[in-house]
């Protein structure tokens, strides 16, 4: 099921804000908190404090749970035009005109799962953001169905743990994204494998 470009006109009211008036938050805690978790399509209870590498160092806010949740659980559903956008190089345009824009799309934009395989130049962001951080040993992973993305639960979740995903997992980064982001921004970085420390 391969998801392309959403049409803005279809968006949901933060997606359509988005589009038009580029990032909403002032910072990430404001993000997560702006909308209830059931409005974000979380099915479980989490929480966002600041996480850390083993050696201390913070890495900013992650997602933790705030319940045990067992394997196969869908923990966030992401809807097509509700809270989840799929853009390409056509579409991005009005939502990177802004640094703080396109700041937010390094930190939360990657290729869409189901179009990993194809080498697809379509991309998908949530809204707002996850805030799941990179693991080499990931307790999630994504699966693409016909409504839009979730993710699902690889092995029990305990309460007060991590909530995590494979950044390696992301494809390669589309060069039109790449590039977008150098301009914007001066720097290539983001969440795509050979554009941050940890993948």
């Amino acid at each position: 099921m391969k998801h392309k470009a959403t049409d803005p006109m279809t968006s949901s009211s933060i997606i359509a804000r988005f589009l038009k008036d580029g990032w909403l938050w002032n910072n990430s805690i404001e993000m997560q908190e702006s909308m209830s978790l059931s409005e974000k399509g979380w099915q479980v209870e989490v929480a966002w404090r600041d996480a850390y590498t083993d050696d201390g160092t913070c890495i900013g806010i992650g997602v933790f749970a705030n319940e045990n949740i067992s394997t196969g659980t869908v923990l966030r559903r992401g809807l097509l035009g509700r809270n989840l956008l799929v853009f390409d190089s056509k579409t991005i345009i009005p939502i990177t005109k802004d640094k703080s824009s396109a700041e937010y799309l390094k930190n939360y934009a990657h290729v869409c799962p189901c179009n990993v395989d194809d080498q697809d130049q379509s991309m998908v962001v949530w809204l707002p953001g996850s805030g799941l951080n990179h693991s080499v040993d990931p307790n999630t992973r994504k699966i693409c169905n016909e409504e839009g993305v979730y993710y699902l639960a690889t092995r029990n979740i305990a309460e007060g743990d991590a909530i995590t995903c494979d950044y390696g997992m992301y494809g390669v980064a589309p060069s039109w994204f790449t590039d977008m982001l150098e301009e914007r921004l001066g720097s290539k970085d983001c969440m795509f494998q050979g554009f941050n420390d940890f993948v």
